[in-house]
Formats: C-alpha cells, structure tokens, sequence
C-alpha cells in the first residue's frame, strides 16, 4: 500500500514504477482538489501495463477511518506493508488512522516532508 498526501506522492511514483509489473500495489493519492491530480496519465499508463497488479485510488481531501475501511480489504489492513508519504502532520495523522484500523506499526513506513 502506498499512500500519498499530494506532492508526496512524487517519490513512490519511482517505487511505483520498478514494481507496478511484479508486486500487487494499491496507490492511494490524496489531493487538495481535482485539477492537483497532474500525474493521471502516468499511472493510467503503469495500471494498464501491470497485469492486474496496480489499484489506483485517489481522493479530494484526506481519507477518514470509514473510507479507509471500506476501501481497504480486512488482509490488507493486517498484513500489507503500508508506504506513506506527505506533510508532517498528515503522516501523523495517518499513521495514528491506520493503528486505529488495526495496522502494526511495523508494517508502517513513512517519510515526512518537511521544510
């Protein structure tokens, strides 16, 4: 699983990229709104091109524990190694949603992008 907070999602478009063809990858991307989806095309190209492996999700606006819930099967939640990338505070925030949805914190990885 790959969560990207708007700009944030830039770096796991690389990790996208070399894996979309060989690992099963759902990319969740959150923008502020509609017209800040600017890599579209790409990930339309690697989801074409990944067999079946890559799920493209994206949202305007944060995801809630609800969304998150309904959008992420019970397996995933308890096995899936989850990438997050965006903001300080919105890293924060998701790490603490995933632990409330029953994530390990080992399987919880992060890079916060700070300035």
């Amino acid at each position: 699983m790959f969560l990207g907070m708007g700009a944030g999602v830039a770096p796991l478009l690389s990790l996208t990229s070399a894996h979309h063809s060989k690992r099963n990858i759902h990319l969740l991307w959150t923008v502020r709104r509609p017209e800040d989806i600017y890599y579209r095309d790409m990930l339309e190209n690697y989801q074409a091109a990944s067999g079946g492996r890559l799920q493209i999700t994206t949202r305007i606006g944060r995801y809630r524990k609800e969304d998150l819930a309904d959008t992420l099967p019970a397996e995933t939640l308890s096995k899936g190694a989850f990438f997050i990338v965006g903001p300080n505070v919105a890293v924060l925030s998701s790490q603490r949603l995933l632990r409330s949805l029953g994530v390990p914190a080992r399987r919880i990885h992060h890079e916060r992008l700070t300035m």
